[in-house]
């Protein structure tokens, strides 16, 4: 019974490893780990693109740091919160910057919808070597956050 018990797991555990995608985008430098495999849509400039399925949905928007405001650049804090109200999500909760990146704030918020509401990550990113800011959402429609938030860590920029 053991033995069944430990094949079983062994398998769940290697189908979930499994079904992880890393995506990475070479033109932006930025990659980051989905806990499944997300499809590819072209926003409506070159610049913002995103990634999605069912459960997730990953958008991103590169923008040179000249188009940020003073504010945004000086607190990314402020950067982070102010793109969450600028996009119209509510209650947005302040958490902190990720692992891989310095330059980097990101948020809890609410997408309203008919359902009640989407939780949402707003991040947001600076590359000061290259004068770019990412201002990334990943949206939870599953209502996964901790996949979500583990998403959101994942990110980092690669040479």
């Amino acid at each position: 019974m053991k033995t069944i018990l430990l094949f079983a797991i062994t398998i769940l555990t290697s189908m979930s490893v499994s079904a992880q995608q890393e995506i990475r985008t070479d033109k932006y430098n930025l990659v980051f780990t989905a806990p499944e495999t997300l499809e590819f849509f072209k926003g409506d400039r070159e610049s913002f693109f995103g990634y999605e399925s069912d459960n997730y949905g990953v958008s991103i928007d590169v923008v040179p740091v000249s188009m940020e405001s003073k504010k945004f650049m000086e607190d990314l804090s402020f950067g982070a919160k102010e793109l969450a109200k600028d996009m119209g999500f509510s209650k947005s909760i302040g958490i902190g910057g990720i692992p891989d990146v310095s330059d980097s704030y990101y948020v809890t918020a609410i997408l309203k919808d008919q359902f009640g509401g989407v939780p949402v990550y707003v991040l947001v990113m600076l590359d000061s070597s290259r004068q770019t800011a990412y201002e990334i959402c990943v949206y939870c429609y599953n209502l996964n956050m901790n996949a979500g938030e583990e998403m959101v860590n994942s990110f980092k920029f690669v040479d």
